[in-house]
């Protein structure tokens, strides 16, 4: 595999390797599920939330009416240095909600001011509708390369098993990310997964497909995908290969922001990808899962949220995080100061390895944490 090459503490320091071997035994015999963000994409040349954030209010192909509401946007965001293209597209959602809670039915203008002009229905969701297709060009025409990805399906659904299929254990892939970089991995692997479609690149949502017993890999796109589409008299997503209908779908990219309160009904594909998760994350007594989760900012509360519930409700339960700061922050810091739950974390920093009472300090850069150095040490390379 091309690429960065493992820093040398990873095969000099005696407590760094016996760390990486803990890991490797860890999750190579076992249920796994993993949690991908938008950093693992990163290694395949794909932008990250601020890059992307970038180009996208950089585009010169929007409405004016888009142009507008986006600079209005930046200047509201613009002492909050996390704000990202999702948060707008958030607010952009909250227009929308606005306009249909206030309107009346027997007025024609549906109508909201923002900054001193006034917006429609129409406007708000053209806006919204070019943002979304930006994201999806952005994210397509970014050059690629999946080999990184590639080496990881491979060495966790073959390599591990000396060879062998890993029949015997379910995987579950959550992805946070629009891209579809994880599917393209496991099909190029020929490795048989079910991604709540019934087709292939032109496809309609049954999530029934995920209860199948054909396969034990799934692929659970919980923020929708750049190849998933809505037609307006629908309520869930299809997946229709490009140039094939004269018409176009209403909606050609479907993709939920992190900051979106979502629809709590089981007949909304989130709430059916999100109860998959939750029961999946409590395993039957007679089972252990390990959940790793990778280039996650912690920045998603609903997801936060469905983690912290698993690990006080679950006996079966290891989570793995991958972690850029030097120590843990934030959530990670609460969690992993809850003796409660503590000794069913495993933190892999950038300046550390935390499990329980156990830790280990290094004066210099860990970047295991990093998707491409992660795969390469899980498989053996030094």
């Amino acid at each position: 595999m091309t690429g960065v090459a493992v820093p040398s503490i990873f095969h000099e320091d005696p407590n760094i390797i016996a760390k990486v071997e803990k890991i490797k035994e860890l999750i190579s015999n076992t249920n796994l599920a993993f949690l991908v963000g938008a950093g693992c994409s990163k290694c395949a040349g794909l932008p990250l939330m601020p890059k992307l954030t970038e180009d996208i209010c950089k585009c010169k192909k929007f409405d004016k009416n888009t142009l507008a509401i986006l600079t209005f946007l930046k200047e509201k965001y613009k002492h909050t240095p996390t704000a990202n293209i999702e948060n707008y597209i958030s607010e952009v959602i909250d227009y929308l909600s606005i306009i249909e809670r206030r309107a009346d039915p027997e007025e024609k203008a549906q109508v909201i001011n923002i900054d001193g002009h006034e917006f429609s229905k129409k406007q708000i969701s053209l806006a919204l509708i070019e943002i979304k297709n930006e994201i999806a060009d952005c994210i397509e025409n970014s050059k690629k390369t999946i080999s990184v990805h590639q080496q990881f399906v491979n060495h966790i659904h073959k390599s591990m098993q000396k060879g062998k299929q890993r029949e015997n254990f379910k995987i579950d892939y959550y992805i946070l990310n629009y891209d579809t970089l994880v599917e393209d991995a496991l099909s190029l692997e020929q490795i048989r997964y079910s991604d709540g479609f019934i087709g292939g690149a032109t496809g309609w949502w049954d999530p029934e497909i995920f209860k199948k017993t054909e396969g034990n890999v799934r692929v659970l796109k919980i923020h929708g995908s750049i190849d998933w589409c809505l037609f307006n008299d629908e309520i869930y997503p299809r997946r229709i290969r490009k140039g094939l209908l004269e018409k176009e779908p209403d909606e050609k990219v479907m993709i939920w922001p992190a900051s979106t309160k979502y629809r709590e009904t089981q007949r909304d594909p989130y709430a059916q990808m999100i109860g998959i998760m939750r029961e999946n994350l409590r395993p039957a007594s007679h089972q252990h899962l390990v959940f790793i989760i990778g280039g996650y900012s912690f920045s998603d509360s609903h997801i936060n949220y469905e983690i912290e519930k698993a690990l006080r409700e679950s006996d079966n339960l290891t989570i793995v995080i991958l972690s850029s700061d030097d120590e843990p922050q934030g959530e990670i810091k609460k969690w992993r100061d809850d003796p409660r739950i503590s000794g069913e974390i495993v933190i892999l920093s950038n300046k550390g390895f935390f499990h329980g009472p156990d830790s280990l300090i290094s004066k210099i850069d860990l970047p295991w944490w990093q998707f491409e150095i992660f795969t390469k040490l899980i498989r053996g390379e030094r």
